[in-house]
């Protein structure tokens, strides 16, 4: 997952200032393979799923910013943002029947959305004041 969204400078997860990553996945089969057996959801502040990569990234001051992919029995990806704040967790996007060569596209742009929204064009979070 993580080659499909690019590396070094030019990837998604430099793109949206990740600070870390998490992941799940099922033990892999015969073909070296992470099939998930299930489509992903998010219920109740919690991402569901067999597949998924969750990547901390830059966001609203006092908010933490997740974004989950996750790959679905369908061969397909789903991209989610999740703000929490405190025990609260809102799902502010989802993509569904993501392709894999659109893949980085997509978290990109959810990313640019939801800054452009809910941080009125620039990430507060992260970034530090320029120096005069």
């Amino acid at each position: 997952m993580i080659s499909l969204l690019g590396t070094g400078l030019t990837g998604a997860l430099v793109y949206v200032g990740s600070r870390g990553t998490t992941y799940e996945h099922p033990q892999r089969d015969r073909d070296g393979e992470c099939r998930p057996s299930r489509e992903s959801v998010f219920e109740g502040g919690v991402l569901l799923g067999d597949v998924w990569l969750g990547i901390d990234c830059n966001g609203k001051r006092g908010h933490s910013w997740t974004i989950y992919v996750s790959y679905e029995p369908c061969d397909e990806f789903s991209v989610r943002l999740v703000s929490r704040r405190g025990v609260e967790a809102v799902l502010l996007a989802e993509h569904r029947g993501v392709y894999c060569d659109s893949l980085k596209e997509v978290v990109e742009d959810v990313y640019d959305s939801a800054i452009r929204q809910h941080c009125g064009g620039q990430p507060t979070v992260g970034i530090k004041p320029a120096q005069s």
